[in-house]
C-alpha cells in the first residue's frame, strides 16, 4: 500500500520533504537559485516603496493606502523570510534528506507567511466595500486604526489555522503538516482557500456592481463629464487585478496538487512552476499600483529620484 507521504507533492507546506526521492539537475537548481533571488530582491524593493509611499507623503495617508500598505508588508516578511528559506533549500538539496525540524520550520513559516499574504486582500477588499457602499461614512467608517487592527486579525488567524494543521493529531505523525494526504489536503485547502476565496470573490462582485452603477450615476450628472465616477471605478478594477492574479497563481498550483494525489503523475518541475508563479505576487502587486495609478507613479517616481510629489496631474 502506497504511502500518502510518498503521494504528495512537494508544496509550499511541503517543499522541505526532499526525503521523497526527487532530485534537480545542478542547471536546475543554479537557475531555481537565481531565480528566487532575483524575484526576492525586486519583491523587497517594490513593496518598500509602497509602505515608504504613505511614510513620505502625506497625500498617502488614508485608509486606502493603509491597506494596500499593509500587504505589501506582509509581502516584504515573506520575500525577507521565505525567500532565503526557498533558496536555501535549493542549496541544501543534494546534501541529502531534510530532518523533520528542518522540515516543519521551512514549512510552517512558508505556509504561515503566504496565507497571511492571502487574508490581506480582505483588509483591501474591506476598505474598498466601505469606500464603494457606505461613501458618505467612509472617512469615520475606514481608518488607520482600524486597518492595522485588520491586518493584526489576518495574522492571528493565518497563524491559528497553521497551528491546527500542523498539530501531531492532523498529521498523523506525517512530517510537514499537509503532508499527510488527500483527505486532510482537501480539508485544509477548503477551509485556507477555497471558501475563503469564493466569500472574496462575492465580496468583490457586489463592490464592482455598485461602483460601476455608481460611475455611471456620476457621470451622467457630472457638469462637463467630471472624473469621479471613473476614478471610483478605477480603484475598484485595480483591486480585482490584484485579486485575480493572486487566484490565477494559486488555482494553478492546487490543481495539480490535486492531481498529484490522484494519479501520481505531475512532476516535481510542474510545482517548481507553480510556486514560482505564486511568489511573483509580491512584485505583481506594487505595478498593478503603478500602472493602474498615475499618482503611484508619481510617488514611486518622486522616491526613487528625490524628487517633488505633487497630486497634479
Amino acid at each position: 500500500m502506497t504511502n500518502a507521504s510518498d503521494k504528495f507533492p512537494p508544496t509550499e507546506g511541503a517543499a522541505y520533504n526532499v526525503s521523497a526521492g526527487v532530485e534537480f539537475s545542478d542547471a536546475m537548481r543554479i537557475y531555481m537559485m537565481t531565480a528566487t533571488a532575483l524575484l526576492g530582491v525586486a519583491g523587497i524593493v517594490l513593496n518598500s516603496l509602497v509602505v515608504a509611499t504613505g511614510l513620505r507623503f502625506r497625500q498617502f495617508r488614508n485608509s486606502a493606502h493603509y491597506a494596500a500598505a499593509a500587504l505589501s508588508v506582509a509581502y516584504l516578511l515573506d520575500g525577507s523570510v521565505r525567500g532565503p528559506l526557498t533558496f536555501a533549500r535549493w542549496l541544501l538539496l543534494p546534501r541529502g534528506p531534510a530532518s523533520e525540524a528542518r522540515c516543519h520550520v521551512f514549512s510552517f513559516t512558508e505556509t504561515l507567511l503566504l496565507y497571511a499574504c492571502f487574508l490581506h486582500l480582505f483588509v483591501i477588499a474591506g476598505d474598498r466595500y466601505v469606500a464603494v457602499m457606505r461613501p458618505l461614512q467612509y472617512g469615520r467608517l475606514a481608518t488607520g486604526g482600524r486597518v492595522a487592527a485588520a491586518s493584526v486579525g489576518a495574522w492571528c488567524v493565518a497563524l491559528a489555522l497553521i497551528v491546527v494543521c500542523s498539530s501531531p493529531s492532523w498529521t498523523d505523525g506525517v512530517p510537514c503538516f499537509v503532508n499527510s494526504g488527500l483527505e486532510q489536503y482537501n480539508v485544509f485547502t477548503l477551509s485556507s482557500f477555497s471558501l475563503p476565496a469564493v466569500v472574496l470573490l462575492a465580496l468583490y462582485a457586489r463592490i464592482w456592481r455598485e461602483s460601476r452603477r455608481q460611475a455611471t450615476r456620476i457621470a451622467a450628472v457630472a457638469t462637463g463629464g467630471g472624473s469621479g465616477g471613473v476614478s471610483l471605478h478605477r480603484g475598484t478594477v485595480t483591486i480585482g487585478a490584484i485579486l485575480l492574479v493572486f487566484m490565477l497563481s494559486w488555482v494553478l498550483f492546487l490543481a495539480l496538487g490535486v492531481a498529484q494525489l490522484l494519479c501520481a503523475c505531475v512532476p516535481a518541475s510542474a510545482f517548481e512552476v507553480a510556486k514560482f508563479f505564486i511568489s511573483g505576487n509580491a512584485v505583481l502587486n506594487p505595478l498593478i499600483f503603478a500602472v493602474r495609478s498615475s499618482r503611484y507613479r508619481r510617488a514611486f517616481y518622486a522616491l526613487l529620484t528625490g524628487s517633488h510629489y505633487t497630486d497634479d496631474a
